[in-house]
């Protein structure tokens, strides 16, 4: 909260405002996006209720977000006069600036819902009619040139955005980003859609003194400069933007991709938009791709036998038997991440951080990391009191790395765990680590410092090592650059083992490798293509993504 509304000082700032509001309302307007509060009390949206032009696609008018709800058809002129009287009525009331800027957002959303950016020029022009500050009239245009993305870009007169983006563009650089974002998608319906990424290159420069403000992520708009690309016949650009930001990218910003560039099938030929879409690994498409899939075949005179499958433990497809390819990591993100923790070790520990270096040096490469803490924990639950307690616990840790784990392996932990099991864990394929603290590094924050050397272990002996924890260590994600929490989440799922205790008829931790498929494999008579599916009542939790294997047989 604190750092939103820092954001929302400084946007402010940057327009010549000096003071904003700080109530937060409960729907989602457009103010949000400006940085900008309304009271709570204030809501424009039901006015749209009751006069049945907007209707939530849930039971829900507590959280109602525009862009979901369904709206009337065919917006005209009693509409329009309607809109200007209960506006009128909004600025008698002196209501603030955030309350304007929400029912404009309103008014363009349904321009843009029922394909009618002409209502929303209408609304424009009345709004313009009275005198307003910079911040009003760029949020208001802005509005205006997202009207026309309900139409594809063939059905639009660039000039219009191109009129619109000339008029607010000495402007627009002051805005905060996510409405200097709003941008982005109509300039790419136009021939100058490259102007994207010059602007974003000058806003992120133009903040970069400012810490409130927040960097626009290109990767997270990729999907409409490629389309865009791909519509002027600019391959090289596409393939060019997709090879830079594939290791950046969200699991909607891949889905439309997917869905944008195989809508474009009467100008891409399947195979090449597949081989294309294969670049970008760990994010599977939406199942309902499948559909446009088929779709683009039948266009291009094709029908192939697409059949639901799954990947067998010998990493085949079970409908023909073909290799599945595994997903593999870039080697340039993985050697980022351990040179971010390199850094923190180096500052922070550098005196056990040195010794390990060395010691990693000696020994190479190991085919498992073992967190020995929580694999201890996962034995003792915290209450091996005992020397005969201590004495057993070690001895079934010795057995499950024997037994689940074929290979070197390396076990990190504090001193003390090294001090319980004592010379149990001797073994050729065993190598311990025990973490030190000198005396200046305990009057220092080491909370969790052992997981900074399993993880620095992990990708020293990429890429084929894996780590044994159930600690997906996301506080340390947290620390590395915003652009790179994405890959480090999705890189921890994948090379991560998560061990099972079971207790009948004797205790004893099973693991189990797991197998992470290409999104999309070719194969000798065609392709395979794993796509991901989530359960309706659940939208946050990413580990009930379900995969499915489709093959594709030409």
């Amino acid at each position: 909260m604190i750092a939103r509304r820092m954001n929302v000082a400084a946007s402010l700032c940057r327009f010549g405002f000096g003071v904003w509001t700080r109530w937060v309302p409960r729907n989602h307007p457009q103010g949000r996006i400006l940085g900008v509060r309304c009271l709570n009390e204030i809501r424009p949206h039901e006015t749209f209720l009751k006069n049945g032009w907007m209707k939530p696609r849930y039971d829900d008018n507590e959280e109602v977000r525009p862009e979901e709800c369904q709206w009337a058809t065919n917006p005209g002129q009693k509409e329009l006069e309607t809109l200007i009287q209960m506006f009128s009525e909004l600025e008698d009331r002196k209501r603030n600036m955030s309350a304007l800027i929400h029912f404009d957002h309103l008014v363009n959303t349904w321009a843009k819902k029922s394909r009618h950016p002409e209502f929303a020029e209408k609304w424009m022009k009345y709004r313009l009619q009275k005198k307003m500050n910079k911040m009003l009239k760029v949020s208001l245009i802005l509005g205006y040139m997202n009207s026309f993305t309900g139409l594809s870009p063939s059905e639009v007169d660039e000039n219009q955005i191109l009129q619109c983006y000339r008029e607010i563009k000495d402007d627009i650089i002051y805005a905060d980003s996510s409405t200097f974002a709003m941008v982005i998608e109509p300039l790419c319906m136009t021939s100058q859609y490259k102007d994207c990424l010059e602007l974003v290159r000058n806003y992120n420069k133009s903040i970069e003194n400012i810490a409130a403000v927040t960097p626009i992520n290109i990767a997270n708009h990729l999907h409409h400069i490629v389309n865009a690309a791909f519509r002027y016949g600019d391959r090289d650009v596409s393939e060019a933007l997709i090879g830079q930001y594939k290791d950046n990218l969200t699991v909607g910003v891949v889905d439309k991709l997917w869905e944008g560039l195989l809508h474009q099938s009467d100008k891409l030929p399947v195979d090449y938009t597949l081989r294309l879409l294969g670049i970008i690994q760990h994010y599977y498409p939406s199942t309902s791709r499948v559909e446009d899939l088929k779709q683009a075949f039948i266009i291009q005179g094709k029908q192939p036998k697409i059949t639901e499958s799954f990947v067998t433990r010998d990493q085949t497809c079970v409908n023909c038997g073909a290799k599945i390819g595994q997903c593999h990591f870039s080697e340039k993100t993985l050697q980022r991440i351990q040179a971010s923790i390199f850094k923190t070790l180096n500052k922070h520990h550098s005196e056990t951080f040195q010794t390990f270096l060395q010691f990693l040096k000696r020994h190479g490469k190991f085919d498992y990391v073992v967190d020995g803490m929580w694999v201890m924990h996962k034995f003792t639950g915290g209450n091996a009191y005992t020397e005969a307690e201590r004495m057993k616990s070690g001895a079934l840790m010795k057995d499950f790395l024997l037994r689940e784990l074929p290979g070197q392996k390396l076990v990190i932990g504090r001193n003390i765990l090294f001090q319980i099991v004592g010379d149990i864990l001797e073994h050729p394929s065993i190598t311990r680590f025990p973490v030190r603290y000198s005396r200046d590094e305990r009057k220092k924050t080491a909370s969790g410092i052992d997981d900074l050397f399993v993880l620095y272990a992990a990708l020293h002996s990429q890429p084929d090592s894996y780590i044994i924890s159930g600690d997906f260590m996301k506080d340390h994600g947290k620390k590395l650059d915003p652009e790179l929490h994405g890959f480090y989440t999705r890189w921890m799922s994948s090379r991560t083992l998560h061990p099972k205790l079971y207790y009948s008829p004797q205790t004893i931790l099973k693991c189990h490798r797991h197998f992470t498929p290409k999104p999309v494999t070719k194969t000798e008579n065609g392709w395979h293509i794993v796509t991901s599916s989530v359960p309706v009542q659940i939208k946050r939790h990413t580990a009930n993504i379900r995969p499915t294997l489709w093959c594709v047989q030409e």
